[in-house]
């Protein structure tokens, strides 16, 4: 199962896709989920696993070859911005029951997650 996770600059849950059954790679998670649809993602961060969006993401390294020392820098600095979302979501895994086995009706995780991100968000369910 994949969620998609957003949050503020400043480690703000912000938003928790649905979930995507199966071991997915996250551009299809991202595809389903719709997130980009209605926004512009030139301003968004992500991993190497977003490359393609028009996301800020990291150099990845060329087959056989090295980065070069200013794309070593800038990996440097995008994954410094990365770090307060890879922050909210081990907060968010390392609830007791999200890094267990799910093993209710998939339609419950849904309403779950986002009493979840209600709750980190802002200290209460909504």
């Amino acid at each position: 199962m994949n969620l998609q996770v957003a949050c503020t600059i400043y480690g703000k849950l912000a938003w928790i896709s649905d979930p995507v059954n199966g071991s997915r790679h996250n551009n299809y998670c991202r595809e389903e989920s719709g997130v980009l649809l209605t926004i512009n993602p030139r301003n968004w961060i992500g991993d190497k696993g977003y490359i393609g969006n028009n996301m800020i993401t990291p150099f990845r390294k060329p087959a056989g070859g090295e980065l070069l020392d200013w794309q070593k820098e800038y990996n440097s600095e995008v994954n410094k911005m990365r770090w307060m979302i890879e922050q909210v979501i081990s907060h968010f895994k390392n609830w007791t029951i999200m890094p267990t086995d799910y093993r209710r009706p998939l339609k419950t995780f849904r309403r779950l997650s986002r009493q979840s991100s209600a709750c980190t968000s802002t200290g209460r369910p909504e």
